[in-house]
């Protein structure tokens, strides 16, 4: 009855729910210091990053019981290095069903455009300083860091202990506070797992392919991570805008490689309309490329 009289009164519930983390946040996050191989605690926040946006780790129990052996260094044909991972029991996978895998094991490509954020380079760096006897398969892949925040060279930069939960429960949230970032914002660890699914639902990768990275089992489920952006929002917004009796025709060439926002041009009203994804994001099937005359009723 009180949530309907506030529900009426224009109140409801107060949100509560994590936001997804933003290119801007994890750029801060970079320019803070929070991010990098300085110190042992920067690599720990980034190997954590990492692992829960490019191999969808959930909760901090997951990455608590993920192991040394459970992310691998290998090389592709090309030459090129990456990570894989191979999951254990999750949440969606309790491991009473042996045959209840994922059938793709998440990869992370080495980062060449940027070599600073590669997270090839923060793995081995983390590999190198490591006790070498506390690096088998089977040891805690998150394992304390050194009392000393700036180690040198031939200081420990890690323990022969596995990280505490409380210390991976509220990773997010110690980068987020050291970095001075809004407070008000709410972000939490389960903001990075959702910035995975928004910026791949954003890029217009396929839900099917999103949960094969996610862990996710249903699509349902990427439906309640990933949310209207505001580019999509004010899309709609000149949809709903434009007049019916309006005959607007656009002339535009599409180059099929290209993956960011396009823009078209209105030969009459001049109007500009943004596409996110590449055009082809506004068809059912793939495009080649060539040139389209669109005309809007």
């Amino acid at each position: 009855m009180k949530q309907r009289q506030l529900k009426r009164s224009g109140k409801g519930n107060l949100p509560k729910k994590s936001v997804p983390l933003s290119d801007d946040d994890i750029n801060q996050l970079w320019a803070s210091k929070q991010l990098g191989v300085s110190t042992p605690d920067t690599i720990l926040q980034t190997l954590w990053l990492y692992n829960t946006i490019h191999f969808g780790l959930r909760s901090c129990q997951e990455h608590r019981d993920t192991c040394w052996g459970d992310i691998s260094l290998f090389t592709d044909e090309h030459g090129r290095e990456y990570l894989q991972f191979t999951e254990r029991q999750t949440k969606t996978r309790s491991g009473e069903n042996p045959r209840d895998v994922r059938l793709v094991k998440p990869k992370i490509w080495a980062n060449t455009q940027n070599p600073d954020r590669c997270p090839i380079s923060v793995y081995k760096t983390c590999a190198d300083k490591r006790p070498y006897s506390y690096s088998n398969a089977d040891h805690p892949f998150y394992i304390a860091t050194s009392t000393v925040h700036l180690p040198s060279l031939q200081e420990k930069w890690f323990k022969r202990n596995p990280v505490v939960v409380n210390k991976l429960a509220c990773m997010l949230k110690r980068m987020v506070k050291q970095a001075g970032m809004n407070p008000d914002k709410r972000l939490s660890n389960h903001s990075a797992r959702k910035y995975l699914v928004q910026k791949l639902n954003d890029n217009n990768i396929p839900p099917n392919q999103i949960m094969q990275i996610s862990g996710h089992r249903n699509i349902a489920s990427i439906n309640n991570y990933s949310h209207i952006n505001p580019i999509q929002h004010r899309n709609i917004s000149h949809i709903l805008h434009s007049n019916s009796n309006e005959n607007t025709s656009m002339n535009y060439t599409l180059n099929p490689t290209t993956r960011q926002s396009t823009s078209l041009i209105s030969n009459e009203s001049r109007s500009n309309f943004h596409v996110t994804g590449g055009i082809q994001s506004i068809f059912s099937g793939p495009i080649h490329g060539g040139t389209f005359n669109v005309v809007l009723y």
